[in-house]
């Protein structure tokens, strides 16, 4: 985590302006509480992890002394057996001799006992069928949505291929570079590698739709009709609110980010990028902006369920606007101008999902009303 004085500073005046100084002593309280809490929490996490692990090793130690103690036991039975097969058979041959000759030494048999089975009820009898026939289906599901990728990555192998591909992805960086410089490969495999990576990458964008529809097929007769006008537009939106924060990433932020940069590099300095970490550091940026494009739908589904009211979401809005910028200053790189293009689409999505889930609300009493007055 790349946490610079220049977001600190962003963080404390958005604080300062939007929560106000009489109550944010009691909000730097309140987060030195919560962070003594999470360190005390994770300390217990760890205690718990390295109990378990000896708890693990015990086990470990004790199953091999049982298995050492069985093998001890079976080769003593073993040997016992031996030695008294071989007894017997010496006892025989001693007194063979001693009989008489109209006495026939006859071995008495035993009658093998018979094996009483005492079956035990099984209490999963009947749910093997259905359990087995719910993996071949998510098995059918997989299949089908790792074809329709595999169908994609040769579409765009063919056009515009990963070379084509790498160099789309590379331009918005490439356009702000120093004259005759290049993004370099520092590793053997790399100029082969990363432009197939960012094939497969497309590739299961473009399939992604398809990929979702076969998780919704899967999971849909598990749904309830209710939920299922629920489940089926949230998802939708969400796939569409990636990709919008996906395409606000490469057309807005890393243009403005590779400016930035080079306005500020020393005239000495020739900047070459390796290849593999811009990949690396685009996929990042990628998906910390398509996740953060969800928060009208997080906001949405919290009042749908009844975890937040509309006004208690308005109410702290302070409270999310400075969380935003946080949140921003972790996961974005260490500029100013990257940490503003994440935390003011987040905010203004905030107001997007308050929107959204008061005409959801409004929506969803109407139909109740008109529900009531039928009945």
């Amino acid at each position: 985590i790349d946490f610079g004085f220049d977001k600190i500073a962003l963080i404390g005046a958005v604080a300062l302006i939007v929560i106000g100084p009489e109550k944010l002593p009691r909000v730097a309280r309140t987060v030195g509480h919560l962070f003594g809490k999470a360190q005390r929490y994770v300390s217990d996490v760890k205690a718990e992890v390295n109990r378990s692990i000896e708890l693990e090793e015990l086990k470990k130690m004790k199953t091999e002394f049982e298995d050492a103690a069985r093998d001890v036991k079976q080769s003593v039975e073993r040997e016992v057996q031996e030695a008294g097969t071989a007894f017997d058979q010496e006892w025989r041959s001693a007194t063979a001799g001693l009989e008489g000759p109209g006495s026939s030494s006859s071995s008495s048999t035993i009658a093998p006992q018979p094996s009483y089975r005492h079956p035990k009820k099984n209490w999963l009898a009947g749910t093997e069928a259905p359990f087995v026939s719910h993996l071949i289906e998510l098995r059918d599901r997989m299949i089908r949505a790792l074809i329709a990728v595999g169908i994609c990555f040769g579409a765009l192998a063919l056009w515009p291929g990963p070379s084509g591909l790498y160099d789309l992805l590379a331009a918005p960086l490439v356009a702000h570079l120093p004259k005759g410089a290049t993004l370099i490969a520092t590793n053997v495999i790399s100029p082969i590698l990363v432009p197939l990576k960012i094939t497969l990458m497309c590739a299961f964008m473009v399939a992604l739709p398809y990929v979702l529809y076969q998780v919704w097929a899967f999971v849909a007769p598990g749904l309830y009709s209710h939920e299922k006008k629920m489940v089926l537009p949230l998802v939708i939106s969400s796939t569409l609110l990636f990709v919008i924060g996906v395409a606000f990433c490469y057309f807005l932020v890393i243009p403005g980010m590779s400016q930035f940069i080079q306005a500020f590099a020393p005239a000495s300095i020739t900047a070459a990028p390796d290849i593999e970490q811009y990949f690396g550091f685009v996929l990042t940026l990628f998906l910390v902006f398509g996740i953060a494009f969800e928060v009208p739908i997080a906001v949405i589904v919290l009042v749908r369920v009844g975890v937040v009211s509309i006004e208690q979401l308005q109410t702290a809005r302070g409270y999310f606007i400075v969380g935003a910028f946080i949140v921003a200053a972790i996961v974005t790189p260490p500029d100013v101008i990257s940490q503003l293009s994440l935390a003011i689409p987040m905010c203004l999505l905030y107001e997007v999902g308050i929107i959204a889930a008061r005409l959801a609300a409004r929506k969803r009493a109407a139909g109740s009303e008109d529900t009531a007055g039928a009945d």
